[in-house]
């Protein structure tokens, strides 16, 4: 069930802040999918990239999930809901924990783990996995929202276990804090085991700097927004508070995302194409030698 709650001041300020960082990842992520989707057809004319760009499908899942992702925080600005659903604006609130914490976030890191791993090993990624992550996330929300009370109390669960909502605000739903937190539990490790096996095979000090750069805001970014939606799940604060909670849990989310896509996506395409440039310029020098 939705308990409603008595209305809270909205910072417009905040909103609009929000709602504009998310408009800019979701044209970052389109910027990089076209990046790869570019790349990808250069390569199959120039058969020299096309170990450059063997992670095309993962890259472009990746820009996919970081859009639907920064898509879902839209749902938690409340001028956003109230033009979707101008009556009941709240129940988006509802939508938002499943679509950004069940399916694009879990889905997303998932895919960030597997290219960091495949990006120093060689290995193959399967596109179905990603999707077979999210999946007991997805079966978890759906079955937690039908469970009878009385287990939840056992779990040790409010009875309004759900949502705290009202037309300004959406407060977080226990149980999907929970489910973030384990899911951030079980990452953080593969995450840093991941980057530290790269970074020891790298060389280069420029790839060095990004995977410290990738690390540093993807593990400060995780408990962040665990710590910021469990506060909002647990005290469903109103007014500042809550407004203060929804911008670090979006920072976190944000930058997140954004380093995801700008140090495993947009950089590498640049680099091959960097690589594309000059072999054509010494295939120029070569050709005018040779006349």
């Amino acid at each position: 069930m939705i308990v409603p709650s008595l209305p809270s001041p909205s910072d417009s300020s905040v909103d609009l802040a929000v709602a504009a960082l998310s408009t800019a990842l979701v044209v970052l992520a389109a910027i990089s999918a076209f990046a790869v989707a570019s790349f990808h057809l250069l390569s199959r004319r120039r058969r020299r990239l096309v170990d450059l760009n063997s992670l095309w499908p993962s890259r472009l899942l990746l820009a996919l999930f970081a859009a639907a992702w920064s898509t879902a925080e839209l749902l938690r600005v409340s001028f956003v809901r109230r033009i979707l659903i101008p009556r009941r604006p709240y129940l988006l609130c509802l939508v938002h924990p499943f679509a950004a914490h069940a399916v694009a976030e879990p889905a997303f890191l998932s895919t960030l783990l597997l290219l960091l791993r495949a990006s120093t090993s060689k290995s193959v990624i399967s596109i179905s996995t990603p999707f077979l992550v999210a999946l007991p996330f997805v079966i978890a929300h759906v079955l937690f929202l039908y469970l009878p009370i009385s287990v939840l109390r056992l779990l040790g669960f409010p009875e309004n276990h759900l949502l705290v909502a009202s037309d300004e605000r959406c407060a977080y739903p226990p149980y999907a804090a929970f489910f973030l937190a384990a899911l951030a539990a079980a990452y953080v490790p593969l995450f840093v085991s991941a980057c530290w096996g790269a970074v020891a095979v790298v060389i280069n000090k420029r790839l060095r700097v990004r995977l410290y750069a990738l690390a540093a805001a993807v593990l400060a970014a995780l408990p962040v927004q665990v710590v910021a939606l469990a506060l909002d799940s647990v005290w469903f604060l109103d007014g500042a508070a809550a407004t203060w909670l929804h911008v670090a849990e979006f920072s976190a989310a944000f930058s997140c995302a954004a380093a995801g896509l700008s140090i495993l996506v947009l950089h590498p395409v640049l680099d091959g194409l960097a690589v594309a440039v000059e072999a054509k310029e010494v295939e120029l020098v070569v050709a005018r030698g040779s006349v």
